[in-house]
């Protein structure tokens, strides 16, 4: 396997065993039930939307890429579980510690835009019906979608160039590493933890747009 030949960043030791070990049990219970439940759950939903709806609205294929881009993510799940209950360490090299962490990115990203689309297009349907007619067609969906996808997988890069697989005890880790602190404050202000996204741009365009509906309806 051909790995970084930079010096490995310090890894952290393990916590005790009877700690370490219930906290894999837990780790690949969680992920096994994310997958055996989600994935699916969401091929169903793109099922039912590509075969039994005829017409279908502005929000159903929003909900449909909301779907694909969960199962998206879910297909990496068997990968985290043998990470976690294996005791091996990373043992799919370098390529696909970069791809499975890229696809995480990109599904984090689209979810964020499609659920923040969601969220505008139903303020547009409340406050501005007439407007929300206007603007809700299939042509203007698909450019929309075409750019929440684009911006998905733009933002999702910093995971392919940060993430690489290094050696420590005879085992192999996918770990984080960046040659400067800069490149560190640059993939954190891009997201690479889920609540920098979230918190920055989220919840607080989902929060204004709902106080917006109370208001509107307080009037």
């Amino acid at each position: 396997m051909n790995f970084s030949s930079s010096p490995p960043p310090s890894l952290h030791p393990l916590p005790p065993s009877s700690s370490h070990d219930l906290s894999k049990i837990m780790t690949t219970v969680f992920l096994a039930l994310a997958f055996v439940l989600g994935f699916p759950g969401n091929l169903f939903v793109v099922w039912t939307v590509l075969c039994c709806v005829a017409r279908r609205s502005v929000t159903c294929l929003l909900v449909l890429n909301l779907a694909m881009a969960d199962a998206l993510v879910l297909l990496t799940t068997p990968f985290f579980m043998r990470y976690a209950a294996g005791g091996q360490g990373w043992e799919f090299g370098m390529a696909f510690c970069k791809l499975v962490h890229y696809l995480c990115g990109v599904n984090m990203y689209a979810s964020i835009f499609l659920i923040t689309t969601m969220s505008l297009d139903r303020f547009l349907a409340v406050s501005r019906p007439f407007l929300s007619k206007h603007l809700r067609t299939k042509r203007a969906l698909l450019k929309i979608l075409l750019v929440i996808w684009s911006l998905a997988f733009l933002f999702a890069i910093p995971m392919l160039v940060y993430r690489r697989v290094f050696t420590k005890g005879g085992l192999f880790y996918c770990i984080l590493f960046h040659n400067d602190p800069k490149h560190m404050i640059f993939q954190y202000l891009m997201g690479d933890h889920r609540w920098v996204p979230d918190s920055l741009h989220h919840y607080p365009i989902l929060l204004f747009i709902h106080l917006l509906e109370i208001e509107k309806h307080h009037v």
